[in-house]
């Protein structure tokens, strides 16, 4: 892993998967609702473009009638942050190999 402050890096991007995933009686703070809010913002503006008319409807029912889209939403983040430390993994092994 890393060993150069690149510790913190990884804890702040888990930082919102933790608050929504592990604790979810915690309060978010206002560094995680900016996020929130940030990636609903986009979510509503995206366009599907051609979609499977049946799996449309299937997510709508299941979203409409249970905690899916709450949980939809954590995993996004989840998918995001570790997506973000292994580019950063990525990037620092890239690094090491050029020295």
């Amino acid at each position: 892993m890393c060993s150069n402050g690149d510790d913190s890096f990884f804890a702040q991007r888990l930082h919102l998967k933790y608050v929504l995933i592990s604790n979810p009686e915690r309060l978010m703070n206002l560094q995680d609702r900016e996020q929130l809010t940030t990636f609903l913002q986009q979510l509503a503006q995206v366009q599907a473009g051609a979609k499977d008319e049946e799996a449309g409807n299937d997510c709508q029912h299941v979203c409409a009638s249970t905690d899916a889209a709450y949980l939809v939403v954590q995993r996004a983040f989840l998918l995001d942050a570790s997506l973000q430390v292994a580019r950063a993994q990525i990037a620092q092994l890239k690094a090491q190999l050029t020295q």
